[in-house]
């Protein structure tokens, strides 16, 4: 996994060399980082799951725990956000309770 990871960099400077203009390589960069990011939550996935990518249902059930950790990340922010806007936020409140001495 890791000489891919290395052929994966080699290959990004080489293309990034190619690049002149600043909207191509931070399109680029973008593309990158995304990618970058699914290699390592992927292996992460694979790592702590003990999938078996030799065969074809092992990456099916890498796929499948790779879709419900992004679901369930999602799922996650919204029950933060939802918890925050069900807090007391009115200032009248906090402002009455308040004592300065």
């Amino acid at each position: 996994m890791l000489w891919l990871i290395v052929i994966a960099l080699v290959l990004l400077g080489m293309i990034l060399i190619k690049f002149k203009e600043f909207k191509h390589r931070f399109a680029f960069f973008v593309v990158v980082l995304i990618v970058l990011f699914m290699v390592v939550s992927s292996f992460s996935i694979f790592r702590n799951h003990d999938v078996n990518v030799s065969s074809f249902d092992g990456v099916v059930t890498l796929g499948k725990l790779y879709v419900a950790s992004f679901v369930n990340i999602f799922r996650n922010m919204g029950d933060v956000t939802m918890h925050a806007i069900r807090q007391d936020w009115d200032v009248s409140t906090r402002e009455a309770n308040f004592s300065l001495g």
